[in-house]
């Protein structure tokens, strides 16, 4: 039904798509001007040292992504955490499972790294609110992050 793949370098201008893609369907962009130099720099930073897994469906056609960075935690340096930037499935394609399996493929890798903990961040969408789906799929809210323009 779907290929999740690990990307890399060949993959990126499907990521970076698929990324320009979620970021001007959400309200970062109404606030934020998205620079397709960044997400490519940001892509390639993952690539090379976090996680980025793309979703293709049976036409070889992107229709999902998940990606993060791998760092220490803020409290202790010594325990590394895998923070997720991006989380994305197209809309005709939510509600199918392809939202787990990229969430649980994330989780499963950062362990395979070392990582004690994933951060996964919810942002305001059209399509409502993944709190819930996160606390049903065990996180617990940490923090809530506001923006103001200056």
């Amino acid at each position: 039904m779907y290929n999740i793949v690990y990307a890399e370098d060949t993959h990126i201008d499907d990521a970076v798509n698929t990324v320009v893609e979620f970021y001007t369907s959400i309200e970062w962009s109404k606030r934020l001007a998205t620079c397709e130099d960044s997400i490519v720099a940001l892509c390639f930073s993952m690539i090379d040292s976090g996680i980025l897994l793309l979703a293709y469906d049976e036409d070889n056609q992107p229709v999902g992504i998940i990606g993060g960075v791998v760092g220490s935690s803020p409290s202790n340096s010594e325990l590394e955490v895998a923070s997720e930037v991006f989380f994305y499935v197209k809309d005709e394609h939510r509600g199918s499972g392809l939202g787990d399996t990229l969430r649980v493929t994330f989780e499963a890798i950062a362990k395979d790294m070392g990582c004690v903990g994933v951060t996964m961040a919810c942002v305001s969408t059209s399509s409502g609110d993944l709190g819930p789906y996160y606390v049903h799929n065990n996180y617990a809210l940490m923090e809530s992050i506001y923006y103001k323009e200056l």
